[in-house]
């Protein structure tokens, strides 16, 4: 009993350690990139302004690992990323002269898998 008494006295003492809690895995979302007021038909895309800082901070979110996948389609632009949630993604464009200027407008939507298995090279990676 003795026994019992002096180790709940030295869990009180000293707390009982837990692991740290491990964050959910980060979720996926679809940014979509199109051409904004302040695009300049004139021009081509690597002419616009703010495209250089447009380029960055893409450059940026993907050295961060938030970016699973990008590309272009058509007149569009289409960049997956990681986040924890939707506020989360949409702060990935604050940094973003190009749509901060209305060179580019971006619409960001949930990204839902529908075939499993064919996203394995969106998939978070491995911590």
């Amino acid at each position: 009993m003795k026994l019992v008494a002096a180790a709940l006295l030295l869990l009180a003492v000293f707390g009982w350690e837990q692991p740290e809690p491990t964050p959910p895995p980060p979720k996926l979302f679809a940014i979509v990139f199109r051409t904004g007021p302040a695009w300049d038909a004139a021009k081509s895309a690597g002419q616009q302004a703010f495209m250089k800082q447009h380029s960055q901070n893409l450059g940026s979110l993907r050295k961060a690992e938030k970016i699973a996948l990008g590309g272009r389609f058509g007149e569009f632009g289409l960049v997956v990323v990681r986040a924890a949630d939707m506020a989360e993604a949409r702060a990935m464009l604050l940094g973003d002269p190009a749509v901060a200027n209305g060179v580019f407008q971006a619409d960001v939507h949930p990204w839902s898998t529908i075939y499993e298995g064919c996203t394995s090279a969106i998939s978070p990676p491995p911590r």
